[in-house]
């Protein structure tokens, strides 16, 4: 998306905004949102089509599981943050780039990840 919009701004002069490429996407990701799932449900049929006892194996699950570890509690904030910064950055002079940073950053700093996981995933 951003190699697009980089295009766009380079061949046109036309710039997008979260919002506007947001709104471009809806439609198509509605109609996929609403047809893949159907498409797949008739060309692959569940085997279990009904498992009333799903939802209280998920809560036993749940509780096995705990409460959040304060890593995941910073985890879930930098999330919330950076893409609150992707979302509207630009509207306070943050660009994608330095959402992420941020983000990054924050889980570098606090520890929820290491430099050397980062460089793992490459």
């Amino acid at each position: 998306n951003p190699l697009s919009v980089n295009l766009a701004a380079a061949v046109i002069g036309q710039t997008i905004s979260w919002g506007q490429w947001a709104l471009a996407a809806s439609l198509p990701g509605l109609i996929c949102l609403v047809s893949v799932p159907a498409i797949l449900y008739v060309l692959y049929p569940p085997e279990v089509k009904s498992s009333p006892e799903a939802p209280l194996k998920a809560k036993e699950e749940l509780v096995k599981l705990g409460p959040m570890s304060q890593d995941e509690k910073i985890m879930a904030a930098a999330l919330i943050v950076t893409v609150g910064l992707w979302i509207f950055g630009s509207s306070i002079g943050i660009g994608s780039v330095a959402a992420a940073l941020v983000g990054l950053s924050t889980l570098l700093i606090t520890g929820v990840i290491t430099w050397k996981e980062c460089l793992a995933e490459g």
